[in-house]
Order: structure tokens, then sequence, then C-alpha cells
């Protein structure tokens, strides 16, 4: 029931309104003695005013009035705005008459919401008595809102001012002492409805004055640990039924997990007869591009569970459905993100630091992974669990079925956890999150347990067996003309299994015997011009598992598929087992145990390899053994070792031992510290490595220090290292502002660099790099970035950048300009990806380079992936060019299925590979795999000749026990 009241009593105000027609612009009468604001416009960041101090009702109502107020764009003194007054209703709720035949649970009846109807009319009349609003029902701007219970005695306002436009200009919510809306306004009594916020009109005669009895004390802030429950925090209390949600000042929100008595139909339609029963927690905060404001386009989400699942489902409204993006469809492929998504993290243990990430778009994609300390996401984790989703004519809607076999969790019976929810519109590149979430922190923000709400009033099942055995068969036809002796269509089959056991409800212990990796995609190509190591990311599962417990020292990768912080050592680095220059040794088994026991984070593995005496490798095995402890509320300390039983060196074997600390204080500042050892024999002294990095990551202001040193007989033989016997010092600041009222350009970036690397035994300046960057995030979610670099390298021995073409020992000074435009992936027009361009001096000479990696969406089941890389190189001692052409073709069946065909040639190694893989998950956790490689020499004239080609079945089957 919007309110089109132009007239009414307005005792809150202490005077009648009067209707003054919009168009009466110069009214007689002193302005209100406050600071308007100019107009926003959409897309402007316009400051959210809240408030966790309760305030009487008087006072509170007049404090949003001025707030709103203050945000109007009025264009001179005296001028009056046109508004009209919509619902403010129970926790959003839709409101419908009495007698209607659609009122039900998951909303509010009139007589049931006359605390609503009370709330919309006193902010009416604080409006009016601003002397800049006028009230009119046909205004196109409309202030709406909703409110909740905040607690024992405090009730929780948020209003949001809303143009023609249907853009939020402001935003304010304010917490109200429960008690003097009776003392003030009423004088008649109603009582909340079971307990909860839902009231019972009495007042038949007034509807402006409503009494509200509270309901029971909820117990106070942070619960209590008597009979040995978590204790509550950071959010408010929990909800008191029927209310699902309860928020406090700052919006943090505890909400309810609600028993089913069968199974949900997970099939995403959301028509089970629960949703008519069960309201809906909505109420979700922007993080971009207006953080701390409403979201423009509502979520409603539940969770439920019974004996063996957790269900979450959620209702996506959209004002443009036909705008929704969806681009990718494979299971676990990190496109799922980059479209419009739904993401929720459990915190099972709610140590407020670790936990579950499970994402799902408009087409039912499944990606899940485990994130650790807050930073850390291993995406290459999957468990079983089930999504389904559906559209409506007004959005989309999800249901979510995660088995609690899926999850670790501290123990039986009654549970608290952390939840939160990522809503991400990619056409409107907005980001909403139902407990608050930093713009500093970007999209990591989901991974921030620290700040996450709070789930209660859920009930895990008691502990029974928890086996997985995951046996496989292969069968493969191989051609290698390498090979001694050649191979050719040689037809073989294999067999082996992983299996898994939970130790505890924390601690899981993995096996594998006769390991086999045949379904894992090949590496994509690169080109080196530098004189270090390339870095090739791990693919093959087993060790992708648990990958997040072994990083040390905040060097390894954060997200898989990317490269090392910097140039720090990767103490282990797993893909250094079963592989050997390029080539597969076997694997014949090995153990893993990884997980948590009270607040230490344990890991431990042990593989034995096969020996190779064709390429000279010995049998050998691989150890390591991690432990780390949480101090404070979000910082860690630990030690790893690892072992490896034949050194590469020669005779004899390597260890590698060393602390570490990952520190975490206020928002945005993080400290990263390491002090390692390796030994090996026949390699005494200078066998130290040590690092200290402290870095601010603020949304406006930003800067980073490191200091780092590895000697020059530091060997991690079950590590990478990229360059060796080095001193490096790196410096950043960074200036990130967000202009105000600025329809396209969301951030401006200002970025400036320092690098600088000596001999740690020479003392030799090595490398000096200076870079300033200036880049410009657009509101449509493109991003366009100009670097400009000054570069040194000081070659102490020469360095045969390309066959023939040898630059001299000397120091060499260089200087370039790149120039980067992505497109983002909310286009209708389906391309999206990376357009690149460097020119500049090089070495001797000069070099110019382009690229562009994108990808190309014909349907929602069709995309192609292109990726083009070419350098021109002319120096003094030759020119020669590079080409890295790839495309991967993906054509998905449904999220469960998909073929993908990836062909690459690079002119630097004269290859030419093609890797088809289908991929059918016919069951939660079993596979069928169909790969075809192929690999061919370009030299030879005038078909490129083959060198290997194979086609491997493979089919696996979970079972759980």
């Amino acid at each position: 029931m919007a309110l089109g009241l132009c007239v009414m009593e307005a005792e809150a105000a202490g005077q009648e309104s009067t209707v003054i027609p919009a168009a009466a612009r110069h009214e007689a009468g002193p302005a209100v003695p406050f600071d308007v604001s100019t107009p926003q416009t959409p897309g402007a960041r316009s400051e959210r005013a809240a408030s966790s101090q309760p305030l009487d009702i008087e006072a509170a109502l007049d404090a949003l009035a001025r707030r709103l107020a203050a945000a109007l764009p009025l264009g001179a003194e005296g001028d009056r705005y046109a508004l009209r007054i919509d619902l403010i209703t129970l926790e959003g709720r839709p409101r419908v008459p009495d007698e209607s035949p659609g009122a039900s649970q998951a909303t509010v009846t009139e007589s049931q919401d006359m605390l609503g109807v009370f709330i919309e009319t006193a902010l009416a009349a604080k409006l009016v008595s601003t002397g800049v609003v006028v009230l009119s029902s046909d205004a196109g701007s409309y202030v709406s809102g909703s409110y909740w219970l905040g607690g024992s005695d405090t009730i929780l306002v948020r209003v949001f001012l809303v143009d023609a436009q249907g853009h939020t200009v402001a935003a304010a919510s304010q917490a109200v002492q429960t008690a003097t809306i009776a003392e003030r306004y009423l004088r008649h009594v109603n009582q909340l409805r079971a307990g909860g916020l839902v009231m019972r009109n009495s007042a038949q005669g007034d509807p402006a004055r409503v009494t509200v009895t509270p309901p029971p004390p909820a117990g106070p802030p942070g619960g209590t640990n008597d009979d040995g429950s978590a204790r509550i925090v950071d959010s408010p209390p929990p909800p008191v039924p029927p209310a699902m949600v309860a928020r406090d000042g700052q919006d943090r929100a505890t909400l309810r997990a609600v028993r089913l008595d069968a199974p949900l139909i997970v099939d995403g339609r959301l028509d089970d007869r629960v949703y008519d029963t069960v309201p809906a927690v909505g109420g979700f905060i922007q993080q971009e591009p207006d953080e701390g404001e409403p979201a423009t386009e509502a979520t409603d989400v539940w969770v439920f569970f019974d004996d063996q699942n957790v269900y979450i489902s959620a209702r996506c409204w959209d004002s443009q459905p036909w705008r929704i993006v969806t681009n990718e469809l494979r299971r676990g492929n990190v496109g799922i993100a980059r479209g419009d998504n739904l993401t929720v993290v459990l915190d099972t243990f709610y140590d407020r630091r670790n936990g579950y990430f499970f994402q799902t778009n408009p087409m039912g994609g499944v990606y899940d992974s485990l994130v650790t300390d807050e930073r850390t996401e291993n995406i290459d984790w999957d468990t079983v669990w089930e999504v389904q989703s559906a559209r409506f004519d007004q959005g989309w809607s999800v249901e979510i079925a995660i088995p609690f076999k899926s999850l670790r969790y501290a123990g039986a019976g009654e549970q608290v956890w952390g939840i939160n929810f990522r809503r991400i519109v990619e056409w409107k590149n907005e980001m909403s999150y139902l407990n608050p979430a930093l713009a500093s922190y970007a999209r990591v923000a989901i991974m921030k347990f620290s700040s996450a709400a709070t789930l209660v009033g859920l009930e895990a099942p008691s502990t029974s067996t928890n086996l997985e055995l995951k046996p496989y068969g292969i069968s493969q036809v191989t051609t290698d003309a390498a090979a001694t002796p050649a191979l050719s269509n040689e037809l073989t089959g294999d067999w082996g299994f992983d299996a898994k056991y939970g130790l505890t409800r924390g601690l899981i212990a993995d096996f594998t015997y006769n390991t086999d990796f045949a379904q894992v995609e090949v590496d994509e190509q690169q080109v080196n011009l530098t004189r270090f190591n390339l870095f090739f990311p791990e693919k093959r599962q087993f060790f992708l598992e648990g990958r997040d417990i072994f990083s040390f020292g905040g060097t390894s990768p954060r997200f898989s598929g990317l490269t090392p912080a910097g140039d720090a050592p990767i103490i282990f680095f797993s893909r250094r087992i079963g592989l050997s220059e390029g080539r597969s040794i076997p694997i014949l088994g090995g153990g893993r145990v990884t997980g948590r026991a009270g607040p230490y984070t344990i890991g431990a593995l042990s593989i034995q390899t096969d020996d190779d005496l064709e390429i000279g490798v010995e049998e050998t095995n691989f150890s390591v053994l991690r432990l780390k402890r949480n101090v404070f509320s979000r910082s860690t300390i630990g030690v790893i070792g690892t072992h490896r039983s034949q050194s590469l060196e020669g005779p004899g074997s390597n260890q590698a031992f060393g602390v570490d600390g990952a520190f975490a204080f206020f928002s945005n500042l993080f400290i990263d510290t390491y002090y390692a050892r390796t030994r090996t024999d026949d390699q005494s002294d200078h066998d130290t490595s040590y690092r200290a990095n402290l870095e601010n990551r603020g949304d406006r202001y930003g800067f980073e220090y490191e200091h780092l040193r590895v000697e020059r007989n530091f060997n991690p033989e079950i590590g990478f290292m990229r360059r060796r016997d080095f001193r490096r010092h790196f410096g950043k600041l960074q200036f990130t502002p967000r202009p105000a009222a600025n329809g396209v350009v969301r951030k401006y970036r200002f970025e400036g660099s320092f690098d600088h690397f000596t001999g740690d035994s020479t003392g030799l300046l090595e490398t000096r790099e200076a870079k300033a960057r200036f880049g410009i995030d657009f509101q449509n979610s493109d991003r366009w970035t100009l670097d400009y670099t000054q570069q040194f390298e000081l070659l102490t021995e020469p360095f045969e950048i390309s066959p023939g073409v040898t630059i001299p020992v000397g120091g060499y000074s260089f200087e370039d300009v790149r120039t980067t435009y992505t497109i983002g992936a909310g286009k209708q027009h389906g391309i999206s990806g990376r357009v690149s361009a460097r020119t500049g001096s090089f070495f001797t000479g000069d070099r110019t380079d382009v690229g562009y990696t994108g990808r190309v969406r014909l349907s929602s089941r069709l995309a192609f992936e292109p990726r083009i890389s070419t350098n021109f190189i002319a120096l003094s001692e030759g020119s020669f060019t590079t080409h890295i052409v790839g495309v991967r073709a993906i054509y998905t069946m449904s999220p469960r299925m998909f073929v993908e065909a990836l062909t690459q040639f690079n002119s630097s190694a004269d290859s030419l590979g093609v890797n088809i893989r289908y991929r059918w998950e016919y069951t939660p956790g079993s596979d069928l795999f169909v790969v075809y490689t192929e690999g061919r020499d370009t030299e030879s004239d005038p078909v490129p000749r083959l060198e290997n080609r194979g086609l491997a079945i493979k089919f696996t089957k979970l079972f759980r026990f």
C-alpha cells in the first residue's frame, strides 16, 4: 500500500502538514537550518548515514528525515522537492490487504504491519517539517524502506530515497528505542505475534498510534558458553521466531536456519510450500558501486536443513531480467564469477577466518573452493553438492543442497556458523552482501569471514563413518616418436584408487594408489624473454586438494593458475612430484592428512614415485609436514619441513625447514614474513632465505614494502625459485580516488613502484625497475591502464634470448610504455577480454608486442577463448619475432558435462598442440573422461611432423560410506 497521504495528523512534527503542489517551487517561509547537498547522478557515491546508538522514536525519525533531505537535488534556497512515501514494512516483506488471498508468512497484512504504517506516516510529517519536501501521490521520487528487530529493546529502521529513474540517491539507518514508541505515541496496546515483530492491531480507531511489546530478551550479545556452544561474535543476538534475521545498528546480521520435515525438492523453482510459510531474509547492502547503500536489485535468501543436507535458496530479483549475463557453465570454472552469480560462504568452525565457498549462476553453474586465513583460495577443491537454477519473469532463483558429509564442522548437535551471501548483478557492475563488506576488499570481500554474518538454529547430524572410496579404470592408446623404442598406437590399461577417511570432524586422511592424471589439461604455452624460470601452475587434482594448507610465508599463488608473489621462493611446490623435465614419472602411492584440530591447522604428505632409468630418475620419496596455529583474531604462525630422499644436486637427500607468520591488523593492513633454511649434501653455509612484506590495501590509499633475501646455496628441491642469490627491496604507493557524481568512471588509479635487486654474494646491482601507472575503472566494469617503465639489467654472462641471438655481458638500461584495455563481462555482445600493446627500447635495441586474451560467447553454451601474443624484437645482435596463438573452443551441455578443445602454436618451441577433453560428472563426484592429445613439430616441411599422440578413456566412481 503506497501511502499517498497529503494531509495527516503529524504529532511527531508537532504541526499540521499541508499539501503543496510540486509545481510551487518558491514557497514563502525560511528554509531549514542545515545544508542541502548538490544533486547526485546515477552511480554516484552517496553518503550513507547510519547510527548504532539507539534514539527515542521522535529523535530517530527526525534524524532519518534530515539525512534524506540533505541529499535532495535542490536548485536554490526555497526550492521544494516532491516525494511520495512508499512501503516501509517488516523485514521488507510485501504488504497485502487483510483479506488478501495472497497472504502468507512471507508477506505481512495491513493490520499486522501497523508499526510500518506508523513509521511511514510519521516520517512523512518529519520530511514536510524540513521545509524542503512536499508530499504528492503522483511524484516520481519516493522514500521506501524496512524495519526489523535489532535486539530485545531495539528496532532498526532503514530507509532510502529513490529518484524517478529508479536510482538510489541516499540511504540512512537508525536504531530506535522500542520503549519510547509506547511512551510517546501509543494509547492502545498491540503485542508481537508469536514473539516476533508481526503485530496484531488492537487500535481499531487510530491506525497512526501503535504499541509494541518487546519479545522476551534474547540473551546478552556474545551469547554464553555454559553448554560449550560457540559464542556469537560481532553479530546481534539470535532472532526471535518467527523472525528470520536480526540486525544491529551496523547492519550486521544473525539469521536463523529452519529444519525441514522432508527433503527439499531441488529444482530451482522455489514453489515448495515452505517458501509460503518461512519468510525470506533480504536487505542486501552494496559493496560496489556505492559502499553501504541498499542493493538496487533485491535478493531474498533462506537457509534450511534436515538430517542429511544444508539447503540454501535464493530469489534474485532483477528490474531488467533480459540483461542477465551468464558466461560459463563448466563445473569449477572461474568464468562463473564473470557474470550474474550468487555466492554463499560457510564458516563451519566459526573461527572467523576459514571456510567453504559455493557459487552458482542463473544457469546452475557449479563452482566451489576452500578459503584459508581469509586470503588464500583453493579453487580446485571439489566436493559433492547439488544446485539447480530457474528463471522467472522478474529475475532468477536457485536451490542448493550441500550434504553434511561434504562439510567439516566441530561436532554434532546445535551449530553456530559464519555465513555470508554475495550477489553480483553484472550488467550493473553491482556487488551486494547480506553482511556489509568494505569496498577496499574488492571481490575477495566474500572471503572475509571476520566480517561475515552468523547462522544459528542449525543442527548437524551425529558423527558416522566418513569414508570415501574412488576407484578408477583407464584405457589408452599412445604414440610417442621420442620414446626408446618408439611407440605406435600402443594399447594399455590400468587401474587405481583414491580414498578419503575422516579421522575426526576436522582431520581428513587421503590415500592414493597408482595415481593417474590422464584427464589433466595440458599447460598453456609461454614465451620466456627473461633470464629466469617460468612458472607453470599445478593442475593435478590430488595435489590441488589441501594446497592452501601447505602454502608458506605468503609466497604461494593465492589463486590457482596465478604466478607466485614476486620473486620469493615457494618452499613446497607439488609440481616437483611425479614430473621431471616435462616428463611424467609414475606415482606408486602415498598419503596425506590435512585439516584442523582446535586452533591448529595440520598438513602432512608423503608420496613415493617410481624410477625412470631412461632419463636417470631414481625411485624417490617426497615428504612434507606443515603446522600452523591461529593467533590474535585473524593471524597465524607456523612451521614447515620438506624432505626429498634423492637430491637433484647429486648423491644424498635434500631438506628444507622454516617458520612463518601471516598477520592481519585493522581492515587492510597485512604482514607476511618467514625465515627458512635448506640442507643439501656437499653444500653448507649460505643456505638461508627470509622475507618481510608489509602491505596496506585500502580502497583510497595503499602501500607495500618488501625485503627479501635468498642466499646462493638456498635450495628447496620440492619448491620453486625464479632466481637465486639475491636481495630484493620493493616499494609501491597507490592512490585510487572515486570521483563524485560521475556516471562513467568509478575509480581512478595512480600507482608508483620501485624494484631493486642486488646479488647477495656480490653486492652488484642486477635489476632495477621503476614503474608509474595510471588507470581508470569504468562503471560498466571495463578497465584501462597506462604503464611507463624504466629498467636496468646487468648480465654477468652471455644471455641467449633466442636461437642465434646472444646478448653480451654488460649493463643495459631501457624503457617502455604499455597500455591495456580490459573489456568487462557484463556486455550483451558477448565479447570480453584484455587487449594490450607495448613499445620501447630493449637491451641493445627495441621491442614491440601486442596481445589479446579473451572470450567470445556465441550462446550460453558455446564459446571460444582466443589467445594471441606477438613480440617483435630488433637487437644489434639480431632480430626475431615470437608468436603464441591459441584458441579454446567450449561447448557445455550442462553444468556437469562439457567438451573443450585447446589448440596452441608456439613459434619459439616450433610446436603445434591439440588437447580435446570431454568430461561428464554423471553423478556428483563420479566422472567419465575422454581425452585426446596430439603434439607436432612445425619445423618439418611441408606438414608438421607428429611427435606424440594419445587417446585415453577414464572412468571413476565415488562411493560414500
